[in-house]
């Protein structure tokens, strides 16, 4: 199976950023998808340490989302914080080239709107599919 074959899912939130309802039906989509195909096989998820991944101080112990997954075969490793940076080699690599293509798509609108006067320069969800293939070729 190659990289290209790999099943990509989009998310927005109003803000931009991941919040915990997100973070929780995102991880609820991958424990489907992974039980899916590999029905009785425990799966190990490597998150950092953003405020989402982690059960707030209020969450009581038999609420805690990340605790029900390990008891459904979904376990998940929180980095310690301040460390993502030589922990995920993937932010140098394959995102890295990701947000350059993302970078020069966004350029290039901005460019053409500047030129041509059409647009403000904003990205559209083609265009970020077009910087996304780029980047896994």
């Amino acid at each position: 199976m190659s990289r290209r074959c790999w099943t990509r899912l989009w998310a927005v939130t109003d803000t931009g950023f991941i919040n915990r309802k997100l973070y929780i039906d995102m991880l609820n989509e991958i424990k489907r998808r992974w039980t899916d195909i590999n029905p009785g096989l425990h799966a190990l998820l490597y998150v950092d340490n953003c405020r989402p991944h982690r059960p707030s101080a209020a969450e009581a112990l038999e609420s805690n989302f990340v605790l029900q997954l390990a008891s459904e075969g979904l376990h998940c490793f929180v980095f310690p914080a301040n460390c993502t940076h030589w922990l995920q080699p993937l932010d140098n690599a394959a995102f890295g080239c990701f947000k350059r293509q993302l970078g020069a798509a966004r350029a290039e609108k901005c460019f053409e709107s500047a030129i041509f006067d059409q647009c403000e320069g904003s990205l559209t969800v083609d265009d970020v599919i077009r910087a996304e293939k780029a980047a896994m070729k």
